[in-house]
């Protein structure tokens, strides 16, 4: 996998996009970048993978917004965490096949209150599913809807860690109702990486705007278990990696952390793509990590969102 944060946080537990080899695959994320804009990434794969990051689009305070272009945006205006915080894991009791359950992300498993905050209207967050024992899907929706149609995360086969983001909205009780559309029990948690509120930074839309490509890097691709600073001013972003290795996932965090939650995994051979906001650091840089059993090098092309 890869993890991605901040240009100033130096590591992070979350990964940002997960594959397997062969696997063309991609995630849109958001991450918190520094001033002056950078980011980091890391590459927790075992073998090179070539990963894109294009820009489209940028966070901004409402002081910095035209007055109409601030009263528009201010039923939900994001607000990034310093790192993704996990708020549920069923490892304990696997949820049925079949089965919906309805569980709070105001506070985190650690104990860390008001992750997200009395007034949130949404949450920007990761699912991972891990070990199932048969293929299935997750529906991911508001804790006050009973049912949806539409599923979050997919998987087809067993034994499966896997992961990708997504923006639900939440109940007036701070909660969420997952449905397990598979065929067996499965474990999952959800690790928040930011919230929607009155208050917050405004979405800017841009065209797609590469920001890193690791094959035109001077320095080459990204080695497994190291990662990279780079001078990009991204604050959304969409991680593709491309041809990765079997047992890799990645992460994006701002800089100066590592992230615990991981994105898209990839079992096998793969090119993946997968979304999750991520908070940028102070000086707009990220930081994007990659997990796996060998340390040969990644190379990544680099898609970020403003």
């Amino acid at each position: 996998h890869l993890r991605i944060m901040p240009g100033d946080v130096a590591a992070t537990d979350a990964s940002a996009l997960n594959f397997r080899r062969g696997e063309s695959i991609a995630n849109a994320s958001v991450v918190q970048v520094p001033s002056p804009a950078s980011m980091r990434v890391e590459n927790r794969s075992g073998d090179v993978v070539d990963v894109v990051i294009d820009v489209t689009g940028y966070f901004l305070p409402t002081s910095a917004l035209a007055a109409p272009v601030a009263t528009a945006a201010s039923s939900g205006l994001f607000n990034a965490l310093g790192e993704p915080r996990r708020v549920f894991d069923n490892d304990a009791t696997w949820l049925p096949n079949g089965a919906s359950t309805l569980f709070s992300v105001a506070d985190g498993v650690d104990g860390t209150r008001d992750v997200v905050p009395i007034g949130a209207s949404a949450i920007a967050y990761t699912v991972t599913v891990i070990g199932p024992t048969g293929a299935g899907h997750l529906r991911v929706m508001p804790g006050d809807q009973a049912e949806t149609p539409t599923s979050t995360i997919n998987w087809t086969r067993p034994g499966e860690r896997i992961a990708n983001s997504a923006i639900v909205a939440v109940d007036a009780e701070r909660r969420i109702r997952v449905h397990n559309g598979g065929t067996s029990p499965v474990r999952f948690f959800v690790d928040v990486a930011g919230y929607f509120a009155a208050d917050g930074s405004a979405f800017h839309p841009v065209s797609p705007v590469r920001a890193y490509d690791s094959r035109t890097d001077a320095a080459g691709p990204l080695s497994g278990g190291t990662s990279r600073p780079l001078n990009v001013a991204t604050v959304a972003g969409n991680p593709t990696a491309t041809a990765v290795p079997p047992g890799a996932s990645t992460r994006a965090t701002p800089a100066t952390t590592l992230p615990s939650s991981s994105g898209p995994k990839y079992p096998k051979a793969v090119n993946s793509e997968s979304t999750a906001p991520k908070r940028p650091a102070a000086k707009g840089r990220a930081r994007m990590s990659s997990r796996a059993r060998s340390r040969r090098p990644v190379g990544w092309p680099s898609m970020v969102t403003f």
